[in-house]
């Protein structure tokens, strides 16, 4: 599941997602 933590325009990909610059 997505972590919080996701940056601006950063979509919830099917993995952690960890504060990233605007990726998918």
């Amino acid at each position: 599941p997505p972590r919080p933590g996701r940056a601006e325009g950063l979509q919830p990909a099917a993995g952690p997602t960890v504060g990233r610059p605007g990726l998918l």
